[in-house]
């Protein structure tokens, strides 16, 4: 793999940090961007030290809630052109930090990647896992490409992501070291992945919510690099772990329609989902299942599909829904099952609608 040359904007040259020589002049220089650009009171400082780019600072939640370290120069899309994926190795302080890469200028979006920093890491980030995000906030984008990076950069910020509350994040100091960072090309991403479906689950957060995004942060690479029954053994973790009671219905429903492996991520997945971003109750929970299960029905997913709307049937107080669930629960087809549970949908929607 190619490494990123690197140095860091210091007064003292002699502190001038190599990454790893990859014969291109131009050094990375770094610089910091906190919300005092907003009103803010947080702050943060980068420096070298022996064992790597250091960040660090404190966070202050009140008017602003971020800090974070982006580089300029380096020539990045030269150095990742034809590049699929990041490997970078970093130390933390146990908080989610987010590692971001650029395309344009500081004003432009930023392609976002989770990284939860307990403790020595070591991880691979294909550029298809990364989250176009403006402010925080998920944007659609063009796919991420190596030989448009301009620039790569950590950030400590009240959002995950994709857009939800950061949970590890919380006032006071923070500190993270950026080690190492390499390019990957598509072979080398893919071989590393399948090469670490022995090693063990490593899911570190202290909340639902937080496992879930670990779990989320670990499996999508992996089924995005074809890897997909390491992301089930990653979700299926998560879910034995919890006590709620949509995950451990969602590992009844993969024993229960004796899910393939793509069908179990997904019945998997949906319900992690649904514990960071409830769909609500009632009939709007019972639209939202309509049109989150439609497709993948379609698709010819239908044990997706029929957990997604048993777990929406479980939200509604109607007779006719929760006899639907309870018959559903008893059927072993999930095609049976998921139009048990749509046509009593339809029924009480149709009747809302007409005022019955």
């Amino acid at each position: 793999h190619r490494g990123l040359r690197s140095g860091v904007r210091v007064d003292d040259p002699s502190k001038a940090w190599m990454l790893s020589k990859i014969g291109l002049e131009p050094e990375l220089q770094w610089y910091v961007l906190n919300d005092g650009v907003m009103g803010g009171r947080s702050s943060s400082s980068v420096d070298v030290e022996p064992t790597g780019l250091a960040f660090r600072g404190n966070i202050n939640t009140r008017g602003g809630g971020f800090a974070s370290v982006r580089s300029t120069g380096g020539a990045l899309d030269q150095v990742l052109d034809g590049a699929s994926a990041l490997r970078v190795r970093c130390r933390g302080d146990g908080k989610r930090y987010m590692i971001t890469l650029r395309t344009g200028s500081d004003e432009s979006l930023a392609y976002c990647h989770d990284v939860l920093a307990q403790g020595d890491l070591e991880v691979v980030l294909p550029f298809d896992a990364f989250i176009a995000s403006w402010r925080g906030q998920p944007r659609r984008a063009a796919p991420l490409r190596g030989r448009d990076i301009q620039s790569v950069g950590v950030l400590l910020s009240l959002r995950s992501m994709d857009g939800s509350p950061n949970r590890e994040l919380g006032d006071g100091p923070f500190e993270f070291f950026l080690c190492d960072v390499a390019a990957i090309g598509s072979d080398q991403s893919r071989a590393t992945l399948v090469a670490n479906i022995t090693e063990p689950v490593r899911l570190l957060g202290t909340t639902d919510e937080a496992r879930i995004k670990d779990a989320i942060a670990q499996g999508a690479p992996a089924w995005n690099a074809g890897n997909q029954a390491r992301t089930v053994e990653i979700y299926t973790d998560v879910c034995r772990a919890s006590s709620d009671t949509r995950l451990k219905e969602a590992l009844e429903y993969v024993e229960r329609y004796q899910c393939d492996v793509e069908s179990a991520g997904w019945v998997l997945r949906c319900a992690m989902d649904e514990v960071l971003e409830p769909s609500g109750k009632g009939n709007w929970a019972l639209n939202k299942a309509i049109q989150k299960g439609v497709p993948f029905y379609n698709r010819g997913l239908p044990a997706v599909c029929a957990s997604i709307y048993a777990r929406a049937a479980a939200t509604h107080d109607d007779p006719l829904v929760q006899q639907a669930l309870e018959k559903a629960r008893q059927q072993r087809d999930p095609t049976a099952a998921a139009w048990t549970l749509r046509n009593a949908f339809d029924t009480v929607l149709r009747d809302s609608l007409l005022g019955a």
